[in-house]
């Protein structure tokens, strides 16, 4: 499961420090953007605008993508605190 910013990376062909070169960002806020530890700042969404890409999809799969990925980890927690503990 990745998230929409690092599927259109990929779509691209470049790796995170390329791709914040190209949007004019550091590499750490695009990294912490990326793995959706921060939202799509202004900045970064006129940068991709510029670039042809449709903001406000890539802001909703991004929420999307969140939702499921806390439900997972909360899932795979629970699985997880069911278990026998091990030493």
């Amino acid at each position: 499961m990745q998230s929409p910013l690092h599927d259109l990376r990929n779509s691209w062909g470049y790796n995170r420090q390329e791709m914040a070169n190209i949007l004019g960002i550091s590499y750490h806020a695009y990294v912490r953007t990326e793995a959706g530890n921060q939202g799509i700042t202004e900045r970064l969404s006129t940068a991709l605008r510029a670039l042809g890409v449709d903001t406000a999809n890539i802001a909703i799969r991004t929420e999307t993508w969140k939702e499921q990925r806390r439900e997972t980890m909360q899932r795979e927690h629970l699985e997880r605190m069911n278990q026998p503990v091990v030493d």
